[in-house]
């Protein structure tokens, strides 16, 4: 597939700077809906998702929309920002 990659990285932080209440619901892809090759590798299924979802930040979920956020923080894992999040969420 080709892409240009300054219009995928402007697309990217477009999105990125979206609040939800920003977001149009046209730009809300149902994730079922993107299809990512399976025989890709990494960063190739990465890239072929940036590709073709309309909002990589944003997309449906049963109905439900959810809003991706990274952590800017470099110095944990993804796995203890999970279980960061679950203590606070879970252990007040």
């Amino acid at each position: 597939m080709k892409y240009n990659i300054k219009d995928l990285e402007n697309k990217i932080i477009k999105c990125k700077n979206k609040q939800i209440e920003e977001i149009d619901i046209k730009e809300i892809d149902d994730f079922e809906d993107i299809k990512v090759d399976e025989n890709k590798i990494g960063k190739e299924r990465i890239l072929d998702f940036l590709i073709k979802s309309k909002n990589p930040y944003a997309f449906k979920v049963s109905g439900v929309i959810v809003r991706m956020q990274f952590s800017d923080e470099n110095s944990i894992s993804a796995e203890q920002c999970i279980s960061k999040v679950l203590k606070n969420e879970y252990m007040k």
